[in-house]
């Protein structure tokens, strides 16, 4: 009996200490994401899988400054199983680095984050801060890089180096570039009321028009100043004697415009707004003394493309191509036609003579389109690494200044194509 009962009393507590299943389900929270893999695709990310039973999804993230804690979202996947992703649109940057960052639905833990890989390619050439205009000197291989926030730059174009820098601490309106008494000046109206006068080569300040007003665009032309100011009920385009500095003539219709001089005149200028909508224009003629001749309004008023930045004329001066739809106007501001553009948006443009040929800068693709001088028929395009924002050909160089991607985290990059 006493054996039975031992028996009995084992077994009980055999049954008594059995063991709970074992939830088979780890705990492993942490992404490692692996070296950058580049090929002709793009770039390749792998990382380790995250097993958390809370998973959610994996967020792909991307920065193009080893100098910001900005990123960019890419894609979100929310397949735990799927550890891959290739960015086909890396951007044309010096530096890239990548991240991803795991979310779980709920408790105390709502993201885990990876370690950061990094992409760098030292030989491409990023600016520092904004460019809104860029005026090149090819005699002495260098651009000059407007900010209109202030900044003035000299690029060497073949070293590809920033060589001087003048901050105005003002802001500042397009410029103008021009020999005057066997010295280059640089002309830039300011938004405080004056027009400064630079040394070119050593931003010297030379002299100072105290024009009373804030001024957004300046011309230069046989030693008379041409400036759009704001002031709209009083006459806002003034003209200023380069050699006395005094106030000549004062017209125009809108205030703070961009002014472009139809190149070879003796003057006739283009007056295309910047801060109304639709954007509007007008033509004035001057004559040698810096007197108005005639001046002519836009017969449109916005019903075709029109774009005071992106501009140019054509080789014979007779007409200008503008806008991102790349409309064709006669130098009369007469509409005639536009380039065939499909789903493209134009930034710059540029011309090649003797091979017939327009070029267009696209700021939704990576090209350069390439069209017929004369029939404005396609000819072809050129794959760039940018986004091209300016384009500037000297021989059969293009020099461009883009953007390293469409995102707003992009940077204003160099580029050189051998056409």
């Amino acid at each position: 009996m006493k054996k039975l009962t031992l028996v009995l009393g084992l077994f009980l507590c055999f049954a008594c200490s059995k063991e709970e299943p074992v939830n088979e389900q780890q705990h492993e929270d942490r992404i490692i994401l692996d070296n950058l893999k580049i090929s002709n695709e793009g770039i390749r990310l792998s990382w380790s899988k995250l097993i958390n039973q809370n998973f959610q999804s994996y967020e792909i993230l991307r920065s193009e400054s080893n100098q910001t804690d900005y990123y960019q979202r890419l894609e979100i996947i929310s397949n735990s199983d799927n550890t891959d992703y290739i960015d086909i649109d890396a951007p044309y940057s010096p530096y890239v680095s990548y991240k991803i960052i795991g979310h779980l639905s709920n408790g105390s833990q709502s993201a885990i984050q990876s370690n950061i890989q990094e992409y760098s390619r030292p030989s491409i050439f990023r600016f520092e801060g904004n460019i809104d205009q860029v005026i090149p000197q090819f005699e002495k291989n260098r651009i000059y890089l407007i900010d209109l926030r202030g900044k003035i730059s000299i690029m060497d174009i073949e070293r590809e180096l920033i060589v001087n820098t003048l901050e105005t601490f003002s802001q500042i309106g397009y410029v103008d570039i021009q020999q005057f008494n066997d010295t280059t000046e640089i002309y830039v109206p300011r938004y405080d009321g004056w027009v400064y006068i630079y040394n070119a080569e050593t931003f010297e300040l030379i002299e100072r028009i105290d024009t009373g007003r804030a001024s957004s665009s300046i011309i230069f032309n046989k030693d008379k100043l041409f400036v759009s100011t704001d002031a709209w009920t009083q006459k806002p385009l003034k003209v200023y004697n380069r050699n006395t500095l005094e106030l000549i003539e004062e017209s125009g219709d809108f205030d703070l415009t961009r002014l472009r001089l139809i190149p070879e005149t003796d003057t006739e200028l283009l007056e295309i707004t910047l801060n109304i909508g639709p954007v509007d224009q007008d033509y004035y003629y001057f004559d040698t003394n810096g007197y108005l001749i005639e001046h002519k309004n836009d017969r449109y008023h916005g019903d075709f493309d029109l774009d005071a930045n992106i501009f140019s004329f054509f080789p014979n001066h007779d007409k200008f191509i503008t806008g991102s739809n790349g409309a064709i106007y006669s130098r009369e501001m007469k509409y005639l036609s536009r380039l065939p553009q499909g789903y493209l948006n134009f930034s710059s443009f540029g011309f090649d003579s003797p091979a017939n040929l327009i070029y267009a800068g696209c700021s939704n693709e990576r090209s350069i389109q390439k069209y017929n001088l004369n029939d404005y028929s396609r000819q072809g395009f050129i794959k760039t690494g940018s986004f091209p924002k300016y384009l500037i050909k000297n021989g059969q160089t293009m020099f461009i200044i883009g953007l390293s991607s469409n995102t707003g985290n992009a940077s204003f990059v160099f580029e050189k194509i051998n056409l």
